[in-house]
């Protein structure tokens, strides 16, 4: 029916957009959403007072320690040593 026209149309696209995506940026769209989280953390740890936890829970993480292992990742630092060399 009309619906799976559709579905494929959006499957397309999706794939489409994610090949792009990739093609211009050398990253998938998940790799990206993670940057700009860890991004976002990052400007919270430095220009907050709010605990780890809370800026974990803040950037969309359901796990702290998911968000220690990426922040750690990116930034060779764990949140808790980015935000002591920094102050």
């Amino acid at each position: 029916g009309l619906g799976d026209v559709y579905k494929r149309q959006l499957s397309y696209s999706k794939g489409y957009l994610s090949r792009h995506i990739k093609k211009q940026t050398g990253k998938t769209i998940s790799q990206l959403i993670t940057d700009e989280k860890l991004i976002l953390a990052e400007k919270y740890l430095s220009e907050t007072s709010k605990t780890i936890s809370e800026i974990s829970e803040m950037v969309n993480y359901q796990s702290e320690s998911h968000f220690y292992r990426l922040f750690k990742k990116r930034f060779q630092l764990t949140p808790k040593q980015y935000r002591l060399l920094i102050k």
